[in-house]
C-alpha cells in the first residue's frame, strides 16, 4: 500500500471540501448576474445591470434608474445596493490603505474620528414616476428631485478624494432640481469617519452652501456611524436614512460624533454636527418651503454623487412610533368587568409555548393594539398600562389587579381612574419643576398633532420676533 504523505493528505481534504463544478458556477462568477437572477425569478422584463462605481455604486445604479424612468423606458424601477463581502482580504485591502479605524469606531466629522469601519448591507428601493405614484395610491416616503454626477478628473492619485469634482456633483445636482441649496435642512454625507476625507467632503459642501445668512441652518451626519460602511451599498443606505428622515419629520443623529472636528470649523459654517434625532421643524423664514435633504456618495476612481431629496407631503400624517413602548387600554362599567378584560389581556400574551423576543414582542403590541380599540373614554373604571421591552408582565398585571381592587393612587407604568370622566386632556408646561434639554421631543417626533402645535408655535414666534 502507498502512504500518503499527510500534507497532501491535508490538501486532499481541503478539496474535498469545494464545490463541485456545475452549470451555475461560471454565471455565479459574473457580477451582472446578481441583477439577472432577480429578473430572472421575478420575470421582470425591463433593462437588468449591476453598476460598479466603487462606494458610490448603488447612487450610480439609482442614477441610471431615474434616467429610465425619465426616458419613460419603465414604469416602476427596483434599484440599489448589496454589499456582503467582508472577508479577511477586504479588510487587509482597506488596513493597507490605512483607512480603518484604530479604536473600531465610525465618528464621522468628530474630533476623535480616526477612520472608518466595514459593514455590511442590503438596500432595495422601489422608484415611480411620481404621478404614477399617486395614481397607484402607493406610500411615498420621499421625492428624487435629481442626482447630480462627475468625474475628479486627473488628481494626485485614483483613490485620493478632490473637492472640486464632489463640488462639481453638487452643483450639478441643484442646478437640475432648480433647488437652492440653503433651502436644504439635512445632508446625508459620505462622511466614512476619515480625518482626510471627512475634510475633503466638507470643503467641497461649505463652497456650495452660503453660511453668510444661513449660519448652522443645515444638519450634517452619516448613517456610517451607525452601520459602518457598507461600500457598495453606503449611498443607498444614506438614501433610506433622508427619506425616512423626510417622512417622519425627524433628523436623526449621528452616533459618536458629540464634538465636530475642530479644523472643520463646522460652528462657522452653514452647517452643524446634529449628534441626537429632533424634529424636523420647517425654516418659516423661507416660507413655504418643503423639507428637503442632501445625500452624497463618493468612490474610488473619483465617482461623486448627489441625491436631492423633497418630502412628499408638509404635514406629518401618521404616527411615528417604534414599538418600544406599547400601551394596553382598558375600560369597564364597573371593577369586575375592568379586572376580567386584564385577565384576558394576561392570558393573551402569555402563551402556553415559549417564543423568541421577537414573536412575543409583536404578540404583546398586537394584544395591546387591541385593548385600545375597545377603550371607551366614557365607561367610569379605566386603566392605562405603559409596556417597555424589559417590564416583567406577569408582576406588572399583579400589581394592576392590586390597584383596582383596592382602589390605590396610580403608580409606575400604571395609571388607574374611577368615576366620569370631565372635560379634554390638556398637556401643560408650567415651568417650574424638572426642566430639561429637549422636553417633549419624543411627542413633539412621535404624534401628527404635537408636530403640528410646535410648527404653529415656530410660525408664531417668527411673525412676532420683533415685538
Amino acid at each position: 500500500m502507498t502512504r500518503i504523505p499527510p500534507g497532501e493528505q491535508i490538501l486532499h481534504t481541503i478539496q474535498s471540501s469545494y464545490a463541485q463544478w456545475q452549470e451555475n458556477s461560471f454565471p455565479g462568477l459574473l457580477g451582472n448576474v446578481v441583477a439577472g437572477r432577480i429578473a430572472n425569478r421575478f420575470n421582470l422584463s425591463g433593462t437588468n445591470h449591476v453598476s460598479d462605481a466603487a462606494c458610490a455604486s448603488s447612487l450610480s445604479a439609482l442614477h441610471s434608474a431615474v434616467m429610465e424612468l425619465c426616458a419613460h423606458k419603465c414604469d416602476m424601477s427596483i434599484t440599489g445596493g448589496v454589499d456582503c463581502l467582508n472577508d479577511i482580504f477586504m479588510h487587509m485591502c482597506f488596513a493597507k490603505t490605512g483607512v480603518l479605524s484604530h479604536t473600531s469606531d465610525a465618528r464621522p466629522f468628530s474630533k476623535d474620528a480616526d477612520g472608518t469601519v466595514l459593514g455590511e448591507g442590503i438596500g432595495m428601493l422601489v422608484l415611480k414616476r411620481l404621478a404614477d405614484a399617486k395614481k397607484d395610491k402607493d406610500r411615498i416616503y420621499a421625492v428624487i428631485k435629481a442626482v447630480g454626477t462627475a468625474s475628479d478628473g486627473k488628481t494626485s492619485a485614483i483613490y485620493a478624494p478632490d473637492a472640486r469634482g464632489q463640488r462639481r456633483a453638487l452643483q450639478d445636482a441643484y442646478k437640475q432640481a432648480d433647488v437652492d441649496p440653503t433651502s436644504i435642512g439635512l445632508i446625508e454625507a459620505h462622511g466614512t469617519g476619515t480625518r482626510v476625507g471627512d475634510k475633503v467632503e466638507f470643503s467641497a459642501l461649505k463652497s456650495c452652501f452660503d453660511a453668510q445668512h444661513h449660519k448652522n441652518k443645515t444638519a450634517i451626519g452619516s448613517v456610517k456611524s451607525m452601520i459602518g460602511h457598507t461600500k457598495a451599498a453606503a449611498g443607498v443606505a444614506g438614501i433610506i436614512k433622508a427619506a425616512l428622515a423626510l417622512h417622519h419629520k425627524v433628523i436623526p443623529g449621528t452616533l459618536k460624533a458629540d464634538i465636530p472636528d475642530p479644523d472643520l470649523d463646522i460652528n462657522a459654517s452653514a452647517f452643524y454636527l446634529n449628534n441626537r434625532s429632533k424634529p424636523w421643524v420647517p425654516d418659516v423664514r423661507q416660507g413655504n418651503v418643503p423639507r428637503r435633504a442632501g445625500v452624497s456618495a463618493f468612490g474610488f476612481g473619483g465617482s461623486n454623487y448627489h441625491a436631492v431629496l423633497e418630502e412628499y407631503e408638509g404635514q406629518k400624517s401618521h404616527v411615528s412610533w417604534d414599538g418600544s413602548v406599547q400601551i394596553a387600554a382598558f375600560s369597564a362599567h364597573d371593577t369586575h368587568s375592568l379586572t376580567k378584560k386584564l385577565a384576558a389581556f394576561h392570558a393573551g400574551v402569555t402563551p402556553e409555548h415559549p417564543m423568541d423576543g421577537g414573536e412575543i414582542t409583536r404578540l404583546i403590541a398586537w394584544q395591546a393594539g387591541e385593548t385600545r380599540k375597545s377603550f371607551c373614554p366614557d365607561h367610569p373604571e379605566r386603566l392605562l398600562m405603559v409596556l417597555q421591552k424589559d417590564n416583567d408582565i406577569d408582576a406588572l398585571v399583579d400589581q394592576a389587579h392590586a390597584l383596582v381592587e383596592n382602589g390605590g393612587p396610580s403608580k409606575g407604568p400604571l395609571f388607574y381612574g374611577s368615576g366620569s370622566a370631565q372635560g379634554k386632556l390638556g398637556f401643560l408646561f408650567p415651568g417650574q419643576g424638572s426642566q430639561y434639554p429637549d422636553m417633549g421631543k419624543d411627542l413633539f417626533a412621535t404624534f401628527p398633532e404635537a408636530m403640528d402645535a410646535l410648527c404653529l408655535a415656530e410660525k408664531m414666534f417668527a411673525t412676532h420676533a420683533g415685538d
